[in-house]
């Protein structure tokens, strides 16, 4: 007796959204430190690290420039880096990871601390919106606010490649200052 065996190979989909590998770094503009995010077709200017404060103390531009960049990185490969809000966390205003809207901060999602006298959610709209010149990014209203990145990231390409001339300069990221520390 001859048996016959058939394998039928079948497609499988996937409804997740796909997400665009994404590098975050930390790299000198005209001497000041910069965080981008770098896409397969895009270079996004994130955060401008320029105040002095806290250099005494160790934490100069370029260290939390670094330090800052390598957070959205661990995020980001660990693929936590959907949405970023604001939180409290050690009793300060934070900008953090949340895994989905309306969640609060991860854990261990902390990106930056801002200052006491900021307004975080004032700071974090001014931040994604100031850096790349997006002002119809769809934002979650409320308390807090979130931001998709994804989402972020492809209107800031779009908005770009909208722009007449690459000879404009971008827009000023927000700067941040103190140890984590960002104002506008």
């Amino acid at each position: 007796m001859i048996t016959f065996a058939t394998t039928i190979a079948l497609p499988i989909v996937s409804l997740a959204k796909p997400t665009v590998k994404v590098q975050y770094i930390c790299e000198m503009k005209q001497d000041i430190p910069i965080t981008y995010a770098r896409t397969p077709t895009e270079t996004v200017e994130f955060i401008g690290w320029q105040s002095q404060a806290f250099s005494n103390s160790g934490y100069t531009p370029e260290r939390r420039c670094q330090e800052v960049t390598a957070r959205f990185q661990k995020h980001s490969d660990a693929g936590n880096l959907r949405f970023i809000t604001t939180g409290r966390m050690n009793n300060q205003n934070v900008m953090c990871v949340a895994k989905k809207k309306g969640s609060n901060c991860i854990s261990d999602g902390l990106l930056l601390t801002f200052e006491p006298k900021d307004n975080p959610q004032k700071v974090l709209v001014e931040l994604f919106n100031v850096s790349t010149r997006v002002r119809k990014i769809r934002l979650t209203r409320g308390n807090p606010v979130y931001i998709d990145v994804d989402e972020y990231l492809s209107n800031a390409s779009k908005n770009r490649q909208s722009q007449p001339t690459q000879s404009e300069k971008p827009a000023s990221p927000v700067t941040c200052n103190g140890s984590f520390f960002c104002s506008n």
